[in-house]
């Protein structure tokens, strides 16, 4: 057996010319759940918000400009992720970025959540300083124990953020019940893909010890691993081929070449990632596995070991790219 997993976070000086208010206090009572049946961290409110129909929507298109005119409806908008999009303008003032998250994860602020947008359980932030502030919106897409959200944020100058990023939220969701935006699925993309469903829980017992459950982050990242050791995690992404990155040492997996690079600068960590499928959006926008294993706490696990097991059964899950 491989071991068992830690997430560590960093934490940050914080900006004292700045004020931060959550405008929900109130804890909200758990979705109700069927006795007969164990509770999903993934129980939806509503057919349409799923993490698996939000699969193949395109969050730019869920962004409408129009619900910030005429304070800024020139929006430039970049995909950062198949799951979240950018959005930008500039202004005499200062900047507006605005950004949207698809099956974000808000089990921090979740029992907080008390604003409604769209009939949605939603959690309200926000944070000023002399020339503007930021606001955050986290709209539950899914309550109970691993809550998800659509997320909004909205940055720029002016008072009243919160009101723009809470029309932007409704909008989105709005059209995600009644109209979304699809992408093109392809043959052989991994759009459609869910990263939890590709180890076997009895391999991630293996590499991370018992009791380990799935914890979906974002709709195409996966993470396994309980708070004491060592982490497992899986993504799809969008990035160049790592063929062409000389920290990478070639390796087979799964009857194939894949590139592994170990790192103990900060923590051990062994990523082993391969190019799935190209694509016409440029060289860093090719389709690529990421196997990753990691041992904040330097708990003596074999990393590389681990994210290979893991490797093993993602590869051949996946179908062909061809």
């Amino acid at each position: 057996m491989l071991v068992s997993l830690v997430a560590a976070g960093c934490g940050a000086t914080p900006d004292l010319t700045k004020t931060v208010s959550a405008r929900s206090t109130v804890p909200m009572e758990p979705a109700p759940v069927d006795p007969g049946v164990a509770a999903e961290w993934n129980k939806p409110q509503d057919p349409a918000l799923t993490l698996e129909a939000q699969r193949r929507v395109d969050p730019c298109a869920l962004i409408d400009p129009g619900s910030l005119a005429p304070w800024a409806d020139d929006l430039t908008l970049v995909n950062s992720g198949w799951d979240r999009c950018f959005g930008y303008q500039l202004l005499e003032s200062r900047s507006v970025n605005v950004s949207l998250q698809l099956g974000d994860t808000p089990l921090l602020v979740a029992p907080e959540a008390a604003e409604d947008i769209a009939g949605l359980t939603t959690y309200v932030q926000s944070m000023g300083s002399g020339s503007g502030g930021t606001c955050t919106v986290r709209v539950l897409t899914s309550e109970g124990e691993h809550p998800r959200a659509l997320t909004v944020l909205v940055d720029g100058p002016g008072e009243d953020l919160c009101d723009r990023g809470g029309e932007l939220a409704r909008a989105a969701v709005e059209r995600l019940r009644e109209d979304p935006p699809l992408m093109d699925t392809p043959d052989g993309t991994l759009l459609e893909r869910d990263p939890c469903a590709l180890v076997p829980p009895e391999v991630v017992e293996d590499i991370l010890g018992p009791g380990q459950e799935s914890r979906p982050d974002g709709l195409y990242r996966c993470r396994w691993g309980a708070l004491g050791g060592p982490s497992l995690f899986v993504e799809f992404a969008q990035r160049a081929d790592p063929a062409n990155d000389v920290a990478t040492e070639e390796v087979e997996v799964a009857g194939a070449t894949a590139y592994r690079e170990r790192s103990d600068i900060v923590y051990p960590q062994c990523e082993i990632s391969w190019l799935h499928r190209t694509t016409s959006g440029g060289p860093f926008e090719s389709e690529v596995v990421r196997v990753v294993m990691d041992d904040v706490l330097r708990e003596g696990a074999d990393v590389c070991a681990g994210a290979f097991a893991a490797a093993q059964e993602v590869r051949p899950a996946l179908p062909p790219s061809d």
